[in-house]
């Protein structure tokens, strides 16, 4: 809701929205999208580090060369592939700025990677939707972009996702404790009775 709510806001603040429309297909788009990085998280914090024991090398590499594949398919089956290649041919320093956004993106990417492998899913996702907010706090600053209502409208989602998100893992963390109290309890009891079996 805050992204698409954000996106409204820019879109008003250039005066863009006379010709605008709501399009279910692309609330649906930014649905899946924010699924499926929520998705990933757990996938690789679950199964790829806590099962598998894969270092954030491996997991950087294997998804690096799914997400290359993947869109090397799609523009080729959509036709873009050599108008990308020509264009690239024509602003050779384009490489420069490609490979500073993909140096940063790797950046980006490790530090999130050793969050869920030391600290868990949800306190990545809370990283990452911070670094959202930030990104979009500096394009404010950088380029005097207005702050209309629908910024802040979508600010005070985001505020109540972080609340309800940190509201969560405080009871995440209160149950687990409170399983390892009541599990040492009962261990102590089995221990205690097994002391005053005869025999023992």
């Amino acid at each position: 809701a805050s992204i698409v709510l954000f996106s409204y806001g820019d879109a008003a603040g250039k005066g863009k929205t006379g010709n605008a429309t709501f399009d279910v297909f692309g609330i649906v788009l930014i649905t899946v999208g924010v699924i499926a990085d929520a998705l990933t998280s757990n996938f690789e914090g679950e199964h790829l580090f806590k099962v598998r024991k894969a270092s954030h090398s491996e997991v950087m590499m294997a998804a690096s060369l799914f997400g290359s594949m993947y869109m090397l398919a799609i523009m080729v089956a959509s036709g873009k592939f050599w108008d990308s290649y020509t264009y690239t041919m024509e602003n050779p320093d384009l490489a420069v700025k490609v490979v500073v956004s993909c140096s940063a993106g790797y950046f980006s990417i490790t530090f999130i990677l050793k969050i869920i492998k030391k600290v868990g899913a949800v306190t990545a996702e809370i990283v990452k939707s911070v670094r959202r907010v930030v990104s979009i706090v500096l394009s404010f600053l950088i380029y005097s972009k207005p702050f209309l209502s629908w910024h802040l409208i979508g600010s005070v989602f985001f505020l109540l996702f972080i609340y309800q998100t940190f509201l969560a893992k405080v009871a995440k963390t209160k149950a687990k404790e409170a399983a390892r109290r009541a599990k040492a309890a009962i261990d102590l009891e089995n221990l205690g009775t097994k002391k005053n079996t005869p025999g023992h």
